[in-house]
């Protein structure tokens, strides 16, 4: 016999306590990046990712990222970017690579506070 039935998400599953989530976790996760602009449409840069799995520390990735972005307008960008992310022995992940096309746009009126100073 199957039951089926709606989990109520006030009350915790049979077996938890709710407890369970009141802790932290004490992995660490970081990242750090720096971009350059050398011309008025032009930057590029470099986006450094580290983190830990949170049930085991010990399971490290980072992961490595130049970029470079396009400025097509004030309100919008093109940005083309390569990823290589490791994973550490513990994992048991091989190393993979990625390569993202992003485009920004900024719809809307806005202003900038510091250009009315």
């Amino acid at each position: 016999m199957i039951q089926t039935g709606s989990l109520n998400p006030a009350k915790p599953a049979p077996g938890l306590s709710g407890d369970e989530f009141m802790g932290g976790v004490g992995s660490l996760g970081l990242y750090s990046y720096v971009t350059y602009k050398w011309h008025r449409q032009w930057s590029a840069g470099f986006l450094f990712d580290y983190v830990q799995n949170a049930q085991n520390h010990d399971d490290e990735t980072m992961a490595f990222s130049p970029y470079i972005t396009y400025a097509l307008s004030h309100w919008n960008q093109l940005r083309l970017q390569y990823t290589h992310t490791d994973h550490n022995a513990v994992s048991g992940l091989r190393p993979d690579d990625a390569i993202y096309l992003q485009w920004a746009w900024i719809i809307g009126s806005h202003s900038h506070g510091w250009q009315q100073r």
